[in-house]
């Protein structure tokens, strides 16, 4: 592997990494609980391909778990939060 191919394979790996970065920030400040409306705002059209392989290596890590269809809950999440949300 060339060093330029190497630095491309880091940047796509960073660039993961601060979006799951954004993905906790936001879910913290919301009491645990986000929706997929809002993983999709935070990846943005740039990474639509790969939207949903992104979500699965982030439930993989137990950063997030799936609670319904389009909820996604952390470990510590607010249920009331999350009442407020589903309903």
């Amino acid at each position: 592997m060339t060093e330029n191919n190497e630095f491309i394979i880091l940047i796509v790996i960073m660039n993961n990494l601060q979006i799951v970065q954004k993905i906790q920030d936001l879910s913290a400040k919301q009491g645990g609980v986000i929706t997929t409306k809002e993983i999709e705002l935070i990846v943005g059209k740039k990474y639509r391909q790969s939207y949903y392989q992104l979500i699965r290596k982030i439930e993989k890590a137990g950063i997030l778990r799936k609670y319904i269809r389009g909820v996604y809950v952390t470990q510590s999440f607010d249920p009331y939060v999350l009442f407020e949300k589903i309903n």
